[in-house]
C-alpha cells in the first residue's frame, strides 16, 4: 500500500536563500505555502517549492518584485483576481460541455499567456490539467449539483407535502468492463414550470442481481439526501431482474414504498411487440438471405467498392445495403396497406368521440388535424364511456395512492369541474401563455400556470388539481434518458481516456447538464459561491489528489 504523504509547512524553509525572498505561510491555511511574487498558494512540499521557483512564470514575476507590501495590497485583494477566477471557471466549463480532455489545458494555458501578453488577466491565468480537473470536480460539480437538487425539491406531493419525483435506472458495462448503474430523476420544476429529466449519478456495481441494483440505487439516493419512499414512479427496461414480481428490483422497492408506480419502458415494450409480430411476417429463408447479403458486403471494403462500380456500370442510383432488422417488415407496402385500412377505422372511431361528425366524413383521414379546436365537440357532447366517472374515481384512489388520497379526491374533482368554466383558463389556452402572440401551450407550462392562479382573496385557486397533474407528468414512460447517459459516458471514457473513475465521469455529466441550464459555456456565469470556492484548499482536497493524478495523466 502506498504511503500517504503528509503535508506540513516548515518555517525553516523561509531561511533557504532560494525561497526566502518570496515564501511565507498562506494566511487562510497554515499548512499551505504562498508565493508573494506570483500571488498564488502552493503545496507545502520542498521539491514543489523549488520547482515553482525555477519556473518561467515565477522568474518573470520575481523580477523587480519588492517584498515590502504596500498598504493597498495588504488591505485589498487585486481587482483582477476575481476576473481570473471567472476565466478559469469558464474554460473548465468549455472543456466539460464539449467533452474535451483536461490535458488540453497544459498547452492552452501557456498559449493564452503568450498570445495575450499585454493582458493582465492572461498573465495571471494559470489553469493546467490538474487544476482544471480539480476545479471541475470540487467547484463546478458540487455547486451545479446543488442547484439541480434544489430545483428538484421545489415541487411537493399533494398527499405527503414532501418532495415529489420519479426514478429511471439502467445498468451497463463501460469500456473497462466495469458494471455501473445510471440513476436519472424526473420531476416538475417550479422555477421553469416544466418537467425535467436530470441525471443523478453513476454507481459502480458489485453484482448484477436485484439486491445489488437496489443497494446501489439506495446509496445514490442517500448521497443526494433523497428518500426512496418519496418516489412516485419507477421506470426501467423490461428485464426480469428489474420487473420480477417476487425477487426483482420492483419487489425490493415495493417493500419500502408500496404505493410507487412501476412502469416498463414503452420503447422496449414496443420493440418486443414488433419483434414478435414480425416472426411470421417474412419467411425464415428470406431473412437469412438478407442477413447473409449484408454480411458479405459489410466487412469488405473491396466488395463495397465493386458494388459501387457495378451500380455505375448499369447506370443506377447508388445505394447502400442496409442491415436487416426484424422491424424492417414495416416497410413492406403490402403489409402497410392492409394495416392502414384497419388502423384508419379505429382512428376515425376514436376521433368521433370528441370531433364533429361532418368534419370527419368530409375530410381524408390523412388530412384530419386531431388538434383542430374548431372541430371539437362541446364538453357535454364528448363521449367518455358508460361508467367513466366511477372508473376515474376508482383509478385515482387505487392506482395513485401515493399522489392523492380519499380526503383530497373530492377537492381534485371540484377544481377540475371549475376549471372547465373558468374564463381566465380559457384566455390562457387561447393566448398560449403569451401576451404578444398566440402560441401552443405545453401541458407542463399549462399546469404550472394553473398552479399559480389566485382567487379574489389572493389564495391559490387550483392547488390540488395542479399538483395532481404535475405528479402525473412526472411519471416515467421510457428509460431512453439512461441510454443518453451511456452515450455521454462513451464520449468521455474512451479507449484513450480509459483511466477515468466513474465518479469523475459522473461529475462531468452532472456539470455538463448544469451548464446547459445556464445556456452554454459562453453564457455561463459563475456564481458567488463558485468564486468563493476557488481557493487552494477548496480546489485541492487531500482525499482527491491521488485520484486526480491518476485520472489527468491520460485525460
Amino acid at each position: 500500500m502506498k504511503r500517504k504523504y503528509e503535508r506540513a509547512y516548515r518555517p525553516e524553509w523561509e531561511q533557504d536563500p532560494l525561497l526566502s525572498s518570496w515564501l511565507p505561510r498562506a494566511k487562510d491555511d497554515r499548512d499551505v505555502a504562498f508565493c508573494k511574487a506570483c500571488n498564488c498558494e502552493l503545496i507545502a512540499r520542498l521539491s514543489t517549492l523549488k520547482e515553482h521557483g525555477s519556473s518561467q512564470k515565477h522568474k518573470k514575476n520575481i523580477t523587480g518584485y519588492s517584498s515590502q507590501s504596500s498598504v493597498q495590497q495588504f488591505f485589498k485583494k487585486s481587482p483582477l483576481e476575481e476576473v481570473v477566477k471567472k476565466a478559469e471557471l469558464n474554460f473548465c466549463a468549455m472543456l466539460v460541455e464539449h467533452s474535451l480532455p483536461f490535458r488540453l489545458m497544459d498547452h492552452l494555458s501557456e498559449i493564452i499567456c503568450k498570445s495575450f501578453h499585454d493582458s493582465e488577466i492572461a498573465k495571471l491565468f494559470s489553469c493546467k490539467r490538474t487544476k482544471a480537473a480539480a476545479v471541475t470536480y470540487n467547484v463546478l460539480q458540487p455547486n451545479l449539483e446543488a442547484e439541480t437538487l434544489a430545483d428538484l425539491k421545489s415541487c411537493e406531493n399533494i398527499k405527503t407535502g414532501k418532495v415529489m419525483f420519479s426514478l429511471i435506472i439502467d445498468e451497463t458495462i463501460d469500456i473497462t468492463i466495469t458494471s455501473m448503474l445510471a440513476v436519472v430523476t424526473k420531476y416538475y420544476s417550479e422555477k421553469d414550470l416544466q418537467v425535467k429529466t436530470k441525471f443523478l449519478t453513476l454507481v459502480d456495481l458489485n453484482g448484477a442481481d436485484a439486491q445489488s441494483l437496489f443497494d446501489a440505487l439506495s446509496k445514490a439516493l442517500t448521497d443526494a439526501n433523497l428518500d426512496i419512499k418519496d418516489a412516485i414512479g419507477f421506470g426501467a427496461d423490461t428485464t426480469n431482474v428489474m420487473f420480477e414480481e417476487q425477487g426483482g428490483v420492483i419487489a425490493k422497492i415495493r417493500h419500502v414504498n408500496p404505493h410507487c408506480m412501476f412502469i416498463k419502458c414503452v420503447c422496449h415494450s414496443t420493440a418486443l411487440c414488433v419483434s414478435h409480430a414480425s416472426k411470421n411476417a417474412i419467411p425464415r429463408a428470406i431473412n437469412q438471405i438478407v442477413q447473409k447479403v449484408y454480411g458479405y458486403f459489410a466487412h469488405s471494403s473491396k466488395r463495397q467498392k465493386e458494388f459501387i462500380e457495378y451500380q455505375d456500370f448499369i447506370g443506377t442510383e447508388k445505394h447502400k445495403i442496409l442491415r436487416h432488422y426484424e422491424i424492417r417488415w414495416l416497410r413492406d407496402y403490402t403489409f402497410i396497406h392492409t394495416a392502414f385500412k384497419d388502423i384508419s377505422e379505429v382512428y376515425m372511431c376514436l376521433l368521433s368521440w370528441y370531433m364533429k361528425a361532418n368534419y370527419l366524413k368530409t375530410t381524408d383521414p390523412l388530412s384530419i388535424d386531431p388538434k383542430s379546436t374548431v372541430n371539437f365537440l362541446s364538453l357535454k357532447d364528448i363521449y367518455l364511456g358508460v361508467s367513466v366517472n366511477t372508473e376515474i374515481d376508482r383509478l385515482l384512489v387505487h392506482n395513485f395512492p401515493n399522489i392523492v388520497d380519499e380526503s383530497n379526491i373530492q377537492k381534485v374533482d371540484v377544481e377540475l369541474r371549475q376549471i372547465k368554466f373558468d374564463i381566465s383558463v380559457r384566455d390562457l389556452l387561447e393566448s398560449g401563455g403569451s401576451s404578444t402572440a398566440s402560441t401552443i401551450l405545453s401541458a407542463d407550462k399549462f399546469w404550472g400556470a394553473i398552479g399559480k392562479m389566485l382567487d379574489a382573496n389572493g389564495a391559490t385557486k387550483y392547488p390540488n388539481i395542479a399538483k395532481f397533474a404535475k405528479a402525473l407528468l412526472c411519471l416515467p414512460m421510457s428509460n431512453a434518458s439512461c441510454e443518453r447517459i451511456f452515450s455521454q459516458v462513451n464520449l468521455n471514457k474512451t479507449r484513450i481516456r480509459n483511466r477515468f473513475l466513474n465518479k469523475h465521469v459522473s461529475a462531468i455529466i452532472i456539470t455538463k447538464e448544469g451548464i446547459k441550464e445556464h445556456g452554454d459555456c459562453v453564457s455561463f456565469k459563475p456564481s458567488k459561491n463558485m468564486l468563493k470556492n476557488m481557493s487552494f484548499k477548496s480546489i485541492h482536497t487531500e482525499n482527491e489528489d491521488e485520484n486526480l493524478e491518476a485520472n489527468v495523466d491520460t485525460n
